[in-house]
């Protein structure tokens, strides 16, 4: 079976090798048979558990150059993973400042939030005096309904200090809350983040309005996930110009 996988992966001509999605289906099946063949008292064990398949390698994201934007904008292809420059991060964050859901934009660029967590964060979970934040849950849609989670990992639950900034826009944004569930006569639900109905978010809906917002503000596409990188290309500017500052003047300048 082991030889059966490796010449699979490795493939031959005229067959080409296949996907390691594809393998791990494969072995999925042939797991299944065999187990039933142990329920029929066929064979004892089932040899496919112990297989070794290849990992599947992760696309490598491209940076959005100059020279990428133009080629996408000449011929309309675009790498199957991308991520904004720290510029494009904050271009796109100060173009959808009006957007009804721009907090969770500034959370996902900003602070590195899963848009799952983004959706399941409650007001409950903020300290917004203190400055800290809890990550307990996520919401993610499972069989067409929204379904409470844990968070993806056991690290994934955790504390998080607030910064200023978002300090300040988190409050901008329950000001904006209540005053729509005012107008709308809504009964809150308790979630930072709502649909317009105040009921909690769809992570997709959040996905589809990063989309939008994306094409209104004139940025070269990226996933919502890949936002989450512009915390990283951020602060590593934000780290360059502190030491450029320690370098012109002795001491560090802070914003």
């Amino acid at each position: 079976m082991q030889e059966m996988f490796n010449r699979l992966a490795k493939g031959s001509k005229p067959r080409a090798p296949l996907a390691p999605s594809t393998l791990e289906r494969i072995r999925v099946t042939l797991r299944v048979a065999l187990n039933a063949a142990i329920r029929d008292g066929l064979i004892e064990h089932n040899p496919a558990r112990h297989l070794e398949l290849p990992r599947p390698r992760k696309p490598r994201a491209v940076i959005w150059t100059e020279y990428e934007v133009e080629r996408w904008n000449r011929t309309g292809k675009r790498p199957s993973v991308a991520v904004w420059t720290s510029a494009q991060t904050a271009q796109f964050l100060h173009s959808s400042r009006e957007h009804r859901l721009y907090a969770a934009f500034h959370l996902v660029a900003l602070r590195r939030f899963r848009r799952a967590e983004t959706a399941g964060l409650r007001w409950c979970d903020i300290d917004l005096d203190n400055g800290v934040l809890m990550i307990t849950h996520t919401i993610q849609r499972i069989n067409g309904r929204l379904m409470h989670c844990p968070p993806k990992t056991r690290s994934s639950q955790r504390m998080v200090v607030l910064d200023r900034g978002t300090i300040r826009e988190l409050r901008q944004h329950r000001a904006r809350q209540q005053a729509e569930t005012t107008q709308l006569g809504c009964v809150p639900s308790g979630y930072v983040f709502t649909n317009r109905r105040g009921q909690p978010l769809n992570p997709d809906y959040l996905y589809r309005e990063f989309i939008k917002a994306t094409a209104d503000a004139g940025m070269p596409p990226i996933r919502l996930h890949d936002l989450r990188h512009g915390a990283a290309s951020l602060a590593l500017a934000a780290g360059n110009e502190l030491k450029a500052s320690r370098t012109n003047s002795g001491t560090p300048a802070l914003s």
